[in-house]
């Protein structure tokens, strides 16, 4: 986490890692908050670096836009690929 923090230039406050039934990871953006998913650690290192980037992305942009997919594909070119292989 704080290496694609470092790398985006964005800083969460908080973070937590726990059960979560319906979702890899979450982000409240006006607390900078992150938490993902304890059963990340079944996936591959691929896609827990997407999902990790993926809600660090959120800090800035707190929806799914075009502009946030920008962000991210600026950091992660592959992210695309990345997202097919952890939702198969």
């Amino acid at each position: 986490l704080k290496k694609w923090s470092k790398k985006t230039g964005l800083f969460y406050t908080h973070l937590s890692i726990k059960n979560m039934k319906t979702r890899w990871g979450s982000c409240n953006h006006n607390k900078a908050y992150i938490n993902l998913n304890l059963k990340l650690i079944q996936k591959s290192l691929r896609a827990i670096e997407y999902v990790i980037l993926h809600e660090i992305s959120h800090l800035k942009f707190p929806n799914h836009s075009k502009e946030f997919y920008t962000f991210i594909e600026h950091f992660m070119s592959d992210f695309r690929q990345r997202e097919k292989e952890f939702l198969s």
